[in-house]
């Protein structure tokens, strides 16, 4: 959606010169860019943390291997 609403809108033209002649468009582009950007860095942060929750689930069945070899 962001892609979509960048390429229809005169976002350039806000770099430029600070204005423009669609302000909901250009607004609407903002929003999904700012929204694109949350999701990316949420989906990073998701993926660290079911990393180390993989390695922290294969230690925990490391230590009852372990302690059933004991028994």
């Amino acid at each position: 959606m962001t892609i979509i609403t960048f390429f229809n809108s005169q976002f350039s033209e806000i770099l430029a010169y600070n204005f423009t002649n669609d302000l909901r468009g250009s607004i609407l582009t903002v929003i999904f860019l700012m929204i694109a950007i949350i999701l990316l860095v949420a989906g990073i942060a998701m993926r660290a943390i079911c990393k180390d929750a993989k390695e922290d689930f294969h230690r925990i069945d490391k230590l009852i291997s372990e302690l059933e070899k004991r028994d």
